[in-house]
């Protein structure tokens, strides 16, 4: 028999079970992923920085210093072979400057510092979003914010410069042998394109 005042409908939805947990599990990876593209993103500065300060860079210095000493650039004391070497050497300290400009080494190695600085930051917001921000909010407001934190990594996977897979695995082996912590297996993340395989963020 059905009652004679029947009982009033809850218009509000209500959670989905393991919502909130989804939402963590979610962070958590994008806190790894950002963790291993930061990582890579600034091995690839340092090196770059090393390569181009203490290898390639005094190149052109050298051979220019070379090329003027008397030694070798005065046909009275250096044999004919020197004379056309101490000659050559500007040619070549030319050129070698002309491949570094072409390189822009100090520009590619301030977009990949930038990249892990971006990197760095999302990965401190969705650290604090799983471990502050999920026991204060509701999950709708925690869905709000844990979708504007995945469309950023998006976009900012999409926005930095490319890395390499040799970068990727020194930042893995610098992150596995204790430099960092991350939350759980780096398998998450990947070279490449500053995107991840396992996973794009949602």
């Amino acid at each position: 028999m059905p009652e004679n005042n029947p009982q009033t409908l809850e218009l509000s939805t209500p959670s989905l079970p393991g919502a909130r947990e989804s939402l963590i599990r979610e962070c958590r990876r994008l806190q790894d992923n950002c963790l291993h593209l930061a990582t890579t993103h600034f091995a690839s500065a340092n090196r770059i920085w090393t390569i181009h300060t203490f290898i390639l860079g005094p190149i052109p210095l050298i051979l220019g210093g070379i090329s003027g000493w008397k030694g070798i650039s005065d046909p009275g004391i250096a044999g004919s072979s020197a004379v056309i070497l101490s000659a050559a050497m500007p040619l070549i300290t030319g050129i070698v400057g002309s491949v570094f400009t072409f390189w822009n080494l100090p520009e590619t190695r301030m977009r990949h510092y930038a990249a892990g600085t971006s990197y760095k930051t999302l990965e401190h917001e969705a650290r604090r979003a799983w471990e502050l921000h999920s026991l204060l909010e509701d999950e709708q407001r925690l869905t709000t914010r844990v979708l504007d934190l995945c469309d950023r990594y998006n976009k900012l996977n999409e926005s930095s410069i490319q890395t390499s897979d040799r970068a990727f695995n020194r930042a893995r082996a610098k992150i596995k042998s204790g430099v960092f912590s991350p939350s759980f297996d780096s398998h998450t993340a990947s070279p490449g394109t500053g995107t991840d395989r396992s996973t794009t963020g949602t």
